[in-house]
């Protein structure tokens, strides 16, 4: 059997084609093999190689799991954070505005006009009045 063959037939057995390859590459023989021998290379292969191949997929697959778990939760963490930020902002703004428009009405009553600052504080409403 030469080395396409060998390849075909072990996918057609469920292995994938890389690994059929680098269990033929393990075994260190040429082609063409008999089918006996093709499958003793897969033999030694599949225990301890393949083995220890799965569990360096599952660390991974295990590593990638845990940081896109930490990203999430970063991105949650992030979002709160800026919507508790806008928050303080807006009340912050209101206290400024409130404090500012009082001081302004008191001015008022003393004579003091501008009419920037009560388009800024009255908005259109002033300019309905």
């Amino acid at each position: 059997m030469n080395k396409k063959d060998a390849v075909s037939w072990t996918v057609e057995q469920g292995w994938t084609k890389a690994d059929a390859e680098r269990a033929f590459q393990l075994a260190g023989f040429g082609f063409p093999q008999e089918e006996d021998a093709i499958k003793a290379a897969l033999i030694k292969f599949a225990g301890p190689e393949l083995k220890k191949r799965q569990g360096l997929q599952a660390a991974q697959k295990g590593q990638v799991t845990k940081k896109k778990n930490e990203i999430i939760m970063m991105a949650h963490e992030h979002g709160e954070q800026i919507e508790t930020r806008e928050k303080k902002y807006q009340e912050e703004r209101s206290f400024w505005h409130n404090l500012l428009k009082t001081c302004y009405e008191k001015a008022r009553l003393i004579g003091f006009r501008d009419p920037q600052l009560e388009k800024y504080l009255y908005g259109e409403e002033q300019d309905a009045a």
